[in-house]
């Protein structure tokens, strides 16, 4: 039986602990790991650049068909992960979508974690999709 090649795509807030159970996750030395390295969530032009260059890691890792493949994101909208799930899918890869809990971690909490403003928590959290959807719009996968 063929090894089954696998994504685990990561969702929640900065301070849910991610990156912890993402290191849990890829104990496996074969494992790759994606992240967009975002230092400032009001910065759209950073924040949008990253995510693409988080995005190009994952597909080249897809077509080198290594696996597991771990993402690291806040992935706070559905059209944030679904091309990450869409693109997996299309080159045969099972998809496992986690969501981090942030149990009553308060956004002060979370900010003081990450050093992220406390405004910027709100925001993020205000807009999470706790739903998980594809995008009503197939061209809005960016």
């Amino acid at each position: 039986m063929t090894a089954k090649k696998l994504a685990y795509i990561l969702r929640g807030l900065p301070g849910s602990d991610r990156q912890t159970f993402a290191e849990e996750l890829g104990s496996n030395a074969a494992s790759v790991f994606i992240q967009a390295e975002i230092a400032d969530y009001a910065d759209k032009e950073k924040y949008n650049k990253a995510h693409k260059e988080a995005f190009h890691l994952f597909c080249t890792a897809i077509k080198e068909e290594k696996t597991p493949i771990i993402v690291n994101n806040t992935n706070i909208r559905s059209h944030h992960y679904y091309q990450y799930v869409d693109y997996a899918q299309r080159h045969d890869y099972y998809v496992l979508i986690c969501i981090a809990p942030v149990n009553n971690k308060s956004d002060r909490e979370l900010a003081r974690a990450t050093g992220i403003s406390e405004l910027s928590i709100r925001r993020l959290r205000d807009k999470f999709d706790w739903k998980l959807s594809k995008p009503e719009k197939a061209n809005d996968l960016s």
